[in-house]
Formats: structure tokens, C-alpha cells, sequence
């Protein structure tokens, strides 16, 4: 198991970077804060849409933004 969290890592990083770079292509302008363990779930905390660099930024996030 502990061999296959860098690859689930990789695979969530190039998901994230997929997700924030489409979204200023499709007009999305919505965050939402996400655990990466096993699988990507809902976390608590927020994001927020940062129009200048058309990025999802954490504001309290305890995971990842996108």
C-alpha cells in the first residue's frame, strides 16, 4: 500500500492541475475543498475563485482546492 501513495498523489496533482486549468476555459468560478487519502472526498474548510490567476486558492481549506 504505501508504494502506491506517491502514484495516488501524482494521479490527484494531475487531476487538480487538469481541473484548474480547464475551469477558466469553461467559465467555472466555483471552488470546493477536497481530502486526498484514498480516495478525493469533501473536506472542511473553504476555497475561493482568485479571477486574476484564474485559480481555485485555499482560504481555510485543509486539503486541496479545486
Amino acid at each position: 500500500m504505501s508504494k502506491q501513495i506517491p502514484k495516488v498523489l501524482l494521479f490527484v496533482a494531475l487531476l487538480a492541475a487538469f481541473v484548474v486549468s480547464g475551469s477558466a476555459a469553461v467559465g467555472r468560478t466555483t471552488c470546493r475543498c477536497y481530502t486526498v487519502k484514498v480516495r478525493i472526498l469533501p473536506a472542511p474548510g473553504g476555497c475561493k475563485f482568485d479571477k486574476t490567476t484564474s485559480q481555485c486558492v485555499s482560504v481555510s481549506c485543509s486539503g486541496v482546492c479545486f
